[in-house]
């Protein structure tokens, strides 16, 4: 039997719905992660140096979220409620983690304005609760709330932590 072989022309069209929400799911029990034991976070990939569970997470987030075409993007609801997952994971993150997070949500609002709106607590009136307790980004409810964990991380032990959140939070005024 041949190996499979598109005809020239033919995209492979695979509806991602099950893996985004699966990608969704393992985010908070990675939050809850706290050790830095190098044994627990490095994975041998085959590349020179071991990545850790949350650099993988953070390749494929990469992966999962960048525009397959051009003009393509996600739903503002699927960024929305992935990068308030991550702001809440990131609380309990070494600093070196949250940092990829701060980063990651801040390419999140650069692409989609919409979430800007996430970052004005002070203009805006939440009016409903995000669902933090359910693994599907649809039914989330992540525009019922702001991002109020860059408040806290704001005022994290780490510096650069501080200053990343502090920049993010920033954004919506500049």
């Amino acid at each position: 039997m041949l190996p499979f072989q598109p005809h020239s022309g033919e995209a492979l069209n695979i509806d991602l719905t099950d893996f985004i929400a699966e990608l969704y799911a393992i985010i908070m029990p990675l939050g809850l992660i706290c050790s830095t034991d190098s044994q627990f976070h490095a994975i041998e990939t085959g590349s020179e140096k071991p990545e850790s569970v949350v650099e993988i997470l953070f390749r494929t987030l990469t992966i999962a979220f960048a525009p397959r075409t051009l003009g393509s993007s996600p739903p503002p609801w699927r960024s929305a409620a992935f990068a308030k997952r991550i702001l809440l994971s990131a609380l309990q993150w070494p600093p070196d983690f949250a940092l990829q997070a701060l980063d990651f949500v801040a390419g999140l609002i650069a692409r989609d304005s919409k979430l800007e709106a996430l970052l004005n607590t002070d203009e805006r009136v939440c009016d409903g609760h995000y669902r933090v307790d359910v693994d599907d980004p649809q039914l989330s409810n992540p525009f019922g709330a702001s991002f109020w964990e860059l408040h806290i991380l704001r005022r994290h032990w780490h510096p650069q932590v501080r200053e990343a959140a502090g920049k993010l939070a920033r954004f919506a005024h500049s």
